[in-house]
């Protein structure tokens, strides 16, 4: 009896797992960023092969010279995901970078400036699964970014893949 009780849960913890769907996340991302509306459409695709299911959802935002990008990557395997995590707590500071962990809402973050390019990143490790990758160029200050993408709902997006 245990042993069907066991397999039961197990099949009914599978069916309510649902999986990514970039088009659900549209609706939680802004219509602008810090002032720049929306620019194009966005780009989004969900892959299934196997076992392994991934989605991605690119929005940009734009204003004359100014752009902003926001991606997410859910990948049920992981091997998107990892790479993250395992220079997450690398600290690199030098004349043409910065690259620096974080915390986010609860969630562990890298935070980069590409000096040269101009250009800034915060990336939010969601869950072992999934990331959020907003960027800016020019770069706004660090705080400046922390608290636009503290202003997401990453709470929700994490929660949309479980």
């Amino acid at each position: 009896m245990l042993r069907f009780s066991v397999v039961l849960l197990l099949l009914l913890a599978t069916s309510l797992c649902q999986a990514a769907d970039y088009k659900q996340w549209l609706s939680l991302l802004p219509e602008s960023a810090m002032g720049m509306p929306r620019s194009g459409d966005p780009d989004g695709a969900n892959v299934t092969m196997n076992d392994i299911e991934n989605s991605s959802l690119t929005v940009r935002y734009r204003d004359g010279d100014r752009t902003a990008e926001i991606m997410l990557i859910y990948d049920s395997s992981r091997s998107l995901i990892m790479p993250f995590e395992m220079v997450r707590d690398m600290q690199v500071e030098t004349p043409e970078e910065i690259h620096q962990p974080t915390m986010l809402n609860g969630f562990k973050a890298i935070y980069q400036l590409d000096r040269p390019g101009k250009q800034t990143a915060l990336i939010v490790i969601l869950s072992p699964t999934m990331l959020i990758q907003v960027s800016f160029q020019p770069a706004p200050e660090k705080a400046e970014l922390m608290k636009f993408v503290a202003g997401l709902p990453l709470k929700k997006l994490a929660a949309s893949v479980q």
